[in-house]
């Protein structure tokens, strides 16, 4: 353990000196190099140049090669090819001839010899040999395995290219002209025992029943091939003859031809097409220095400590020789990454610019370092280049779009239809007029069920927040219901404790921040609209409650966080002046036509049996007349000041929207009604029809009948209250 830990030791300390010591160079060059050269190409390409490289071949431009220069391409990559002859050892022709004693279980050395191996190729027409290649030293080594008997042969491979052998003169002569096809040369692969005994040893072990081979043993085996254009294969095993014999063993050898590996008949053509490509175009210029970065004087401000530098240095690295700014941000990017800067121009006098970077540590950044040079990198991706140049200045402004791309995590897209794009959201989400401006759909309930009763000892729970259940307690279906209202008690608790709040704005900013709720906005730009569908729903209750004010108050706000406009700011006033007229009118209506009806508190004293009656005429008559059909007329009653109307009070002469929170109340839908809102308790005390919280339809018995009564006045026969001719009004 402790000899491991001093390696692991060594190793870190090994690492940490490279990473500190080690300047890579040429990662540099080839870095400063590659953004130039895509900044280049990102000012100077046309906008409607493609964005593939220089010298690449569009697939429209390009074509098949003609017949001439296909054979020629056909007949250069043929005389390029190579012959391969690989011999790996000597197995016996049959395979069941292969053991000839038992089968060893354990690996048994039977002879190690050194041989001489020489390949020699011959020209057919004039038996002369145009190549060889000569081993004198090759290992020969048998051992007894399961298998039987195993030669092996540590012979590398030979590689024989054609170009060599295409010359008509033999080996030894001057050279002359080369031959413009090949010949069905002849190879013969020759083994050369060192010396008698080898010769013995080996026949005696391969050929124990030959009984010539055990006395003269013969020192050469020889494998002739008549035709190396046609090639056996891999892995194939040829006879080896001996004094013109063939013996019961051969060579195991791999004889075949291959390609060239440089390039092919298709990539040599179209790299003579993108020769033909460059040479007519420009040569490309040489990249020139940009301006020196003397001219800058960098102030680098950290938590504790501010320094200044003049010119482009890296603060961290101490690299100097940026010749841009931007090139500078880069490299701070790039190289130390766990320092995040913050950017500003101050000012620029007498030709030089002050700049100031404020420094704050990325720590999602430093989250992602490796726990040790063994571990892999969280950072390492894959990426493809994108065909659009880098834009350094974009990438610093945050913009992440060429990463992205480069990482396929989305289809790209050209900047201009992105622009464009933006622009048709933008104006698709653009704030409607306050007359288009619909109202809220009603959202339909889910369908409830009641808690049954739990049997003993067992009490119903809810699946996912394992809350305990009433019984008789109305619940959903479903469990992902999400229960706000404590939400909202408690922020209408804290108001209430404020006292630095005034009452009429707490009463308004209750009521507004649950219409707000209701609305379930998703962003600001829906803000408008909600204020427009609260100006008209509660334009009366603002009025009786006397919180106008507050209404105005609240949309200036909102209009000075430019989170609406001014023309719905002037609407949604309009709204509720426009329905405070409204409601005047109609509650002076009201007022004149209680003031017209008796007061049906007082009680009058019958003075005589005549009793009035209305008949079907609408004509005040007496039920009882005397002989001579005088009408006893009634007194004046002593009090005609009528009673003052209960404007938001309930049936008990509370206002129910000002009574404890825990009360339940339920307000009247008409718009007119002067009471606006009751307590249930209430409305099942005087009358007898039981309200339904969860309706939005709900209208009081008095605005009821109140409305039953206009439909009658509007059938009776008269249209005038003046009276008829001949008739006294009085006394």
């Amino acid at each position: 353990m402790v000899g491991r830990q001093e390696v692991y030791m060594g190793n870190i300390l090994f690492c940490e000196y490279l990473c500190s010591k080690r300047n890579p160079p040429f990662l540099n060059r080839s870095l400063a190099r590659s953004l130039q050269l895509n900044q280049r190409e990102l000012e100077q390409a046309p906008p409607d140049r493609d964005s593939r490289s220089d010298f690449e071949i569009n697939r429209a431009d390009w074509k098949m090669p003609d017949e001439e220069n296909l054979d020629a391409m056909v007949a250069n990559q043929e005389s390029n090819r190579s012959l391969i002859v690989h011999i790996n050892g000597i197995e016996p022709l049959k395979p069941d001839k292969r053991s000839q004693g038992i089968p060893s279980k354990k690996k048994a050395v039977l002879f190690r010899l050194v041989v001489e191996v020489h390949i020699t190729i011959f020209d057919p027409d004039r038996n002369d040999p145009c190549y060889r290649i000569s081993n004198t030293e090759v290992a020969m080594l048998a051992m007894q395995t399961e298998n039987g008997r195993d030669i092996k042969l540590a012979m590398p491979k030979s590689v024989i290219k054609l170009k060599d052998l295409l010359r008509s003169n033999g080996l030894g002569e001057e050279p002359s002209r080369r031959l413009s096809r090949p010949k069905p040369w002849n190879l013969l692969i020759a083994i050369n025992f060192g010396g008698q005994k080898d010769a013995e040893q080996f026949f005696a072990n391969m050929a124990p029943s030959h009984p010539s081979f055990q006395q003269n043993a013969p020192s050469r085996m020889v494998m002739r091939w008549i035709d190396i254009l046609k090639c056996p294969g891999v892995n194939t095993v040829q006879p080896l003859i001996v004094r013109d014999e063939q013996l019961d063993f051969g060579l195991k050898m791999s004889l075949y031809w291959t390609p060239p590996k440089d390039e092919s008949v298709l990539a040599m053509h179209n790299r003579q097409l993108k020769s033909s490509v460059r040479a007519a175009q420009y040569p490309t210029p040489p990249l020139e220095p940009g301006p020196s970065g003397h001219n800058f004087e960098i102030t680098f401000v950290y938590q504790d400590t501010s320094f200044t530098r003049e010119g482009l240095v890296c603060p961290h690295c101490s690299r100097s020789g940026f010749y841009e700014l931007d090139a500078l941000r880069m490299h701070l990017e790039a190289w130390h990454d766990m320092f995040k800067y913050r950017v500003k121009k101050e000012r620029e006098e007498g030709g030089i610019q002050f700049w100031k970077f404020s420094c704050d540590v990325a720590d999602h950044k430093a989250d992602q370092q490796r726990a040790s040079d063994r571990a892999p990198d969280p950072r390492e991706i894959q990426m493809l280049a994108p065909k659009n140049p880098f834009d350094r200045q974009r990438y610093l402004e945050g913009n992440k779009d060429f990463q992205k791309a480069a990482r396929l995590e989305k289809i790209y897209r050209p900047a201009a239809l992105q622009r464009s794009t933006t622009a048709q959201l933008r104006e698709k989400i653009k704030p409607r007029n306050p007359d288009e401006v619909q109202e809220r759909p009603r959202v339909q309930g889910r369908k409830t069920y009641k808690v049954p009763k739990a049997p003993t000892s067992i009490t119903f729970f809810r699946s996912i927040t394992k809350r305990p259940l009433q019984e008789g307690e109305e619940i959903s279906e479903s469990d992902d219901e999400v229960d706000m209202d404590w939400v909202r008690l408690k922020k209408e608790a804290h108001m209430d404790l404020d006292s630095g709040i005034p009452e009429p704005t707490k009463r308004f900013l209750k009521a507004f921040d649950s219409f707000l709720i209701d609305e379930r906005l998703q962003g600001d730009i829906h803000a408008a609209d909600a204020l427009i569908r609260f100006a008209r729903a509660k334009a009366n209750w603002l009025q009786q409650q006397k919180l106008l004010d507050e209404f105005q108050t609240k949309a200036d706000e909102l209009l000075g966080d430019k989170i609406i406009t001014e023309e719905v700011h002037r609407a949604s006033l309009d709204i509720v002046n426009k329905e405070l007229d409204i409601l005047s009118e109609q509650l002076a209506g009201l007022d004149a036509r209680m003031n017209r009806c008796p007061n049906p508190s007082l009680t009058t004293k019958d003075k005589g049996k005549g009793k009035a009656k209305v008949t079907a005429t609408g004509i005040m008559t007496p039920q009882t007349a005397d002989s001579d059909g005088d009408v006893e007329m009634q007194d004046v009653p002593a009090n005609t000041k009528p009673l003052e109307p209960p404007y938001d009070q309930c049936l008990c002469g509370e206002d129910a929207l000002a009574a404890s929170i825990t009360s339940r109340i339920i307000v009247c839908e008409n718009i007119n009604c002067i009471r606006s809102a009751f307590h249930i308790d209430c409305i099942l005390k005087h009358w007898s029809n039981a309200p339904d919280p969860k309706t939005h339809t709900w209208i009081c018995n008095d605005c009821e009948n109140d409305q039953q009564a206009t439909d009658a006045d509007s059938q009776l026969p008269y249209s005038s209250t003046a009276a008829a001719p001949g008739q006294n009004s009085g006394p």
